[in-house]
């Protein structure tokens, strides 16, 4: 919206320019009277005067009636020979983009001109400067448009392109965030839940009075508890360490950056996944776990996201369903990677049977989303719970080998528990008292903080 004297000033714009703009057309306004004056006799000479310093006084209204304010400057310049006001209004409709009133305020300049002539000669010449003057100017007005708009363009793209590059950098800190959430989440909870775990069996032993009786016992819990500390503390510098890193370059067969976990972290192996079930036994979890085909012909990513939700299970499950048996089931196979995890119901202080809505499920969600898999959580219809995911091999690697088929299952036993260290088929399987704080949850995880 245009602002001040007659459109001249508003926001944006030169305050001394304008003033000068101004003075100058009031300054033309006086010259052409003078001169129209001096050079015209007779009668008609105070209204001829008159006309050519309205015209020229015109102009002031030129920013807010471009067109209007065109026309006694263009009959003047043609009918009395001032060309100036005629030749300003014709370059300044050509510098708005009126091409239309532009060229035909020139064509009335031209023709008037052309009428006025006392001789043929006269009229070729007439005519025909006339024609060049118009059409320079003109050209003039509409090369200057062209400018403005172009340099318009370029501050509109540039302004978008701020806004993108702004819009990118808040995703990519969103990103971020979550994923590091994410892996803390992955790492600590699981480690942490351990440490729970075994705090409640000593707790347990305690109270039962059986501490003293079974010294060897009492150290190597306690043992126990300072490894899974220690490695509490080396997951997360590992994971700190990976997050302060740069990310290394990236191969086809890793998927997206947000579905390979953090840059840096080594992607677990089979004997990962056997180290993981260790020490949920160790803990007193019953876990049995069962795998079959290849784990080295499977991209990286995807093992890691076996890992995860293998751990995030075992997690919900010591957590909402202490005493349940739980069944871990992965299959590596030639067209999609398969993981199975169910748990028993936890027993009569378990309640209530939702999904939940903490992070461990969201994230798993996320990272099994973006390799292009599926996640299911929920009850398995007998009390339990059941978390499965399957990952299509779309990103397996080209060079890797695949598995052999028609290979069987195999069965990894449970790690001997701790509270035998002298080994030997019979089990002393380790019990969480009902008192316990993660005792009282339901049997279906709802998920970890």
């Amino acid at each position: 919206m245009r602002t001040g004297l007659l459109g001249w000033y508003g926001p944006g714009r030169r305050p001394w320019t304008e003033t000068l703009l101004l003075l100058g057309i009031l300054a033309l306004a006086v010259e052409e009277g003078l001169s129209q004056w001096l050079h015209t006799d007779g009668p008609l000479r105070p209204a001829r005067t008159a006309v050519v310093v309205l015209a020229a006084l015109s102009l002031l209204f030129a920013r807010r009636y471009p067109v209007a304010s065109a026309v006694l400057p263009v009959l003047t310049g043609g009918l009395f020979n001032r060309a100036f006001p005629g030749l300003f209004s014709v370059y300044y409709l050509a510098f708005l983009g009126r091409t239309g009133p532009a060229v035909a305020g020139g064509a009335v300049i031209a023709v008037l001109s052309a009428v006025r002539a006392d001789s043929l000669v006269g009229w070729a010449g007439s005519t025909g400067s006339q024609l060049l003057v118009q059409a320079a100017t003109l050209s003039f007005g509409l090369w200057l448009h062209g400018r403005r708009v172009l340099i318009r363009t370029l501050h509109e793209q540039v302004e978008t392109l701020r806004r993108e590059r702004e819009l990118r950098a808040e995703q990519a800190r969103a990103a971020e965030r979550a994923r590091i959430a994410r892996e803390m989440h992955d790492v600590l909870a699981h480690r942490l839940s351990l440490l729970v775990l075994h705090a409640g069996v000593l707790r347990d032993q305690a109270r039962a009075g059986t501490v003293a009786a079974d010294p060897d016992r009492l150290t190597h819990r306690l043992e126990l508890l300072r490894t899974t500390a220690a490695r509490s503390l080396d997951d997360l510098r590992d994971v700190l360490g990976a997050l302060r890193a740069d990310p290394p370059a990236r191969s086809v067969e890793d998927g997206p950056p947000s579905a390979a976990g953090t840059a840096g972290v080594p992607a677990p192996a089979l004997r990962d996944l056997t180290e993981l079930v260790g020490e949920a036994t160790q803990a007193g979890q019953r876990v049995e776990l069962a795998l079959s085909g290849d784990p080295e012909a499977v991209p990286t990513t995807h093992r890691l996201a076996v890992h995860r939700v293998v751990q995030e299970a075992l997690t919900n499950a010591r957590k909402y369903a202490p005493a349940a048996a739980v069944t871990v089931r992965v299959d590596y196979g030639t067209t999609a990677t398969a993981v199975e995890v169910r748990n028993g119901p936890g027993g009569a202080s378990s309640k209530g049977s939702g999904t939940g809505g903490g992070y461990g499920l969201v994230g798993l969600r996320e990272r099994v989303g973006a390799l292009g898999g599926h996640l299911d959580a929920g009850p398995d219809g007998a009390g339990g719970f059941r978390l499965s995911a399957r990952l299509p091999a779309s990103g397996r690697s080209p060079h890797a080998v695949p598995p052999a088929s028609g290979r069987p299952p195999r069965a990894v036993p449970p790690v001997a528990d701790a509270l035998n260290p002298a080994g030997g088929a019979g089990r002393d399987p380790a019990r969480v008292p009902a008192d316990d704080p993660g005792s009282d949850s339901s049997s279906q995880p709802k998920d970890t903080a």
